[in-house]
Parts: C-alpha cells; structure tokens; sequence
C-alpha cells in the first residue's frame, strides 16, 4: 500500500509527499526480506524490489537533494558478503530509519569540526593580530631597527603564520559551513580538514623555529 501511494505522489511530482511513503514501504520490505529463512529467498526478494520500489524511492531521495542518501539506500538492497572485523557502517544489515541516523550523525559531527576549525581559526586571527601590533608598537616609535634575536624571530614567524592561515581558513570555513546549511550532502564528511588546517600553522612554525634554532647552532 505504501509503495502504491508513494509512486502516485511521485507520478505527480510531489516528491516531499511521496518520501515518507517509501521510507514506510522499504522498511516494511525489509522486515519481510529478514523474516525469510533461506539466502536465496532473500537474494531473490531483494532482485524484485529493485524496479518496483528501490529505483523509484532512490529516484525521489535524489530529487530532493540526498543523493548519498539514495545511495546508501540503493546499497542496502544489494546483496553483499559481510566484511569481517569492518568498522565501517555498514547499510545491508540496517533499516531505513537506522540509516537516515547514521546520516544525521555524520552530519551533525562534521559540523560541530567545522565549528571547532572556525573557532580556532578566529583564535588564530586573534593571537596573530596581538603578536603583530605589539611587534610594531615597540619598534616603530623609536625608529629601532628590527631585531635579529631568536625571540624576535619567533614572535614573527608565529604572528604571520597565524594571520595567513586565520585568512583562508575563515572564508573556506564558514562559505563551507553556510552552503552545508542549504545543502547538507556537503557536511557529510571531512569535516576535520578546517580543525586541521587551523592548527597547522602553529606546527609549522614551530618546524620554522627549529630550523632556525639548529642553523644558528652549527
């Protein structure tokens, strides 16, 4: 009955009314496909809801923008051998329902790194702005020529490094953020490379510094 209803939704386009009915009637379809006891009932079963209910249902999810979705949908009635020892989700062996939150998870996850990168990145901004203003405070009035000193050094290689990367990393960071609020396919992963790149400049001008420190040595 699901199925019924939600092929005439979509034959009339309305696919935000149609996704709740194939939601209903690929977990019913999944109930029967584990109640059979045989694999090959099973393997069988799974090959006829191809046409009739997955290629629409996937068809809808894409239309309303999840498409990885979809996918993850389409795989979960695929018959395929279990990977032993595998931490990754795996969609054979879970309802819609527990799909749809494991999707949600992953979003809301990747998310919160975006806002962990983007706060280290104004963190960034921050540290680099006061290392750089007191630099030319001190020395600018009094006409001092510049410092050639290790602390000086570190206090320039950290401050600039830290005011380049605050500058890519916000606008990526928060262009990538906004437009995963409009499409929440882009939040589904690598989220961790904005956190990564927020912290990238203190190692790397702490490899600076230690280049440094062992030139001046030898």
């Amino acid at each position: 009955m699901y199925r019924a209803l939600a092929v005439h939704a979509a034959a009339r386009g309305d696919w935000i009314g149609a996704e709740p009915d194939f939601r209903k009637a690929i977990d019913a379809v999944q109930q029967l496909h584990d109640g059979l006891p045989l694999d090959a009932d099973r393997t069988h079963f799974l090959e006829c809801q191809q046409t009739r209910l997955v290629d629409p249902a996937r068809a809808c999810l894409i239309q309303l923008g999840k498409a990885e979705e979809a996918e993850i949908v389409a795989a979960s009635f695929r018959p395929q051998s279990p990977v032993m020892g595998s931490n990754e989700f795996d969609p054979t062996s879970h309802s819609t329902a527990e799909v749809t939150a494991e999707v949600d998870s992953r979003v809301t996850r990747n998310r919160r790194y975006l806002v962990m990168g983007l706060l280290l990145g104004v963190f960034d901004l921050v540290v680099g702005i006061i290392i750089m203003t007191m630099n030319l405070a001190r020395d600018l009035p009094n006409n001092q020529a510049p410092r050639h000193d290790l602390g000086y050094d570190a206090e320039i290689v950290y401050g600039a490094l830290l005011l380049l990367g605050a500058l890519v990393i916000l606008p990526m960071g928060g262009i990538w953020y906004m437009a995963g609020l409009l499409f929440p396919s882009l939040h589904k992963r690598l989220g961790w490379i904005i956190p990564g790149l927020a912290l990238a400049p203190w190692v790397l001008a702490t490899l600076i510094l230690g280049l440094l420190l062992a030139a001046r040595s030898t």
